[in-house]
């Protein structure tokens, strides 16, 4: 039996490397995603989904936010004791747990054929 080929390997499978390994992998490319963690994984970042992200996320083809998001039609920024808001003027944008995110984008790459390989470390010896 022939080994297979793997054409590019992705170290870190949050949101950034997820998405990158299902869009090469839907372009043909055999990828092995790699990441330290178990996902899903509980992390207190990255709750926040602006409406540009959510609409990267709809040409990903990820039904995103579902039921468990929030709706946000404005953010504040605070520092320094002042406060700015401002309204998002053409889409809102959503909270959603990081875990939901995580998974999903993970769920997509695998259904593309990405190899995902969890608690996975270098170990210099």
């Amino acid at each position: 039996m022939k080994p297979q080929r793997t054409h590019v390997m992705i170290i870190g499978a949050g949101p950034a490397g997820s998405t990158l390994a299902t869009l090469v992998a839907r372009r043909g490319w055999s990828v092995v995603l790699v990441d330290r963690a178990v996902f899903p994984r509980p992390k207190a970042c990255g709750e926040f989904l602006s409406p540009g992200a959510l609409s990267a996320l709809a040409r990903l083809g990820l039904p995103l936010p579902g039921p468990e998001a929030g709706v946000l039609d404005r953010w504040t920024l605070a520092a320094d004791g002042r406060n700015v808001t401002a309204t998002f003027e053409d889409a809102p944008g959503a909270s959603l747990p990081r875990a939901h995110l995580d998974t999903a984008l993970i769920d997509e790459a695998r259904s593309v054929g990405v190899e995902v390989l969890e608690q996975c470390a270098y170990s210099p010896s």
